[in-house]
């Protein structure tokens, strides 16, 4: 049995040998392309014509992708009268989330569970990351052909504290509050057409929340003075957020091979190997007049997926 490392080394040897028969403008780029030992091979056995063929094709490779870029991903396949098929499965990646709380508790009234600006209120936050976000991303990575935010998952926090409500009472009210950020979100999702909305729905948290409630005028102040020893017991507890995922793409996605005919029977084909960017996400934070949006911790990492139909699909 041939060792890997042999078969490795045959090949490098075939590929050195055979690489500076191409005339091209571009020899050292060239040299650099991915192959198999087949195609070695199959160009080592090519005619003169056929490989003038070839370095002319490449010469307009070159110049249509760039050299760098040919000299980092490119690929040649070459053979008689018909090309193996070209692999293409892509390389996995892994996903690059990020995950925003937008904090709506100042859109709610006291014991409102609605309020008339929510779904515009949510409509222009989500709206606005996306546009910055991408903004970002296209100076960070100049070279990308595809940077795309596509929707993971999202949770709704609606919480009341545990002092009572009468009307129309804590649990009630957490309910009318959960339905109407659910509401605003999956319509902003939706009317901005984001990938993969609305995203996975992850377990609620709502319903009464906090220490239990025992009235003392002296201690807390009366019902409509309330103080702050009031507020830092039961204050936090009064929660109204949506927390969403997303998974961010940038790429350049690969260049499938197209066949061409050398001068007898010879076939060849030159691609570029899709490009995955390693991103780094700054923090990001935006302050709107009645409510603010800001970075939070990831609550469940994933993939949107209509990436990853999308993706099979190249």
């Amino acid at each position: 049995m041939i060792k890997l490392k042999d078969l490795l080394t045959e090949q490098g040897r075939t590929w050195n040998t055979v690489a500076p028969t191409i005339p091209t403008k571009y020899p050292n780029t060239f040299l650099k392309l991915r192959h198999s030992i087949k195609s070695a091979q199959a160009l080592s056995q090519f005619s003169e014509e056929g490989k003038q063929k070839v370095g002319d094709e490449f010469n307009k490779f070159v110049e249509q992708n760039g050299k760098n870029r040919v000299a980092r991903r490119g690929k040649i396949n070459a053979a008689f009268d018909q090309l193996p098929p070209e692999d293409v499965v892509d390389t996995p990646r892994d996903p690059v989330n990020e995950a925003f709380t937008i904090d709506c508790k100042q859109l709610f009234g006291e014991n409102l569970g609605t309020s008339p600006t929510i779904n515009q209120d949510v409509m222009t936050s989500v709206s606005e990351y996306i546009k910055k976000r991408k903004a970002e991303l296209k100076q960070q990575y100049p070279e990308a052909t595809t940077i795309d935010i596509g929707l993971v998952n999202y949770r709704i926090t609606a919480t009341t504290s545990r002092v009572p409500s009468a009307n129309p009472g804590n649990e009630k009210l957490a309910d009318q509050r959960y339905n109407s950020m659910k509401s605003a979100f999956i319509a902003a999702a939706n009317k901005l057409k984001i990938p993969g909305a609305p995203g996975e729905e992850l377990k609620a948290v709502k319903g009464e929340s906090g220490p239990k409630y025992v009235k003392d005028d002296a201690k807390y102040g009366p019902k409509g003075n309330r103080n702050a020893t009031y507020e830092k017991e039961f204050g936090e507890h009064r929660q109204s957020y949506i927390t969403f995922t997303v998974d961010i793409l940038v790429e350049q996605p690969p260049i499938r091979g197209k066949q061409t005919p050398g001068a007898r029977n010879e076939v060849f084909s030159f691609s570029l190997k899709k490009r995955t960017f390693k991103i780094t996400l700054p923090p990001f934070r935006l302050n709107f007049k009645r409510f603010k949006m800001y970075s939070t911790k990831v609550p469940k990492p994933g993939f949107c997926p209509a990436f990853d139909k999308r993706r099979n699909k190249l």
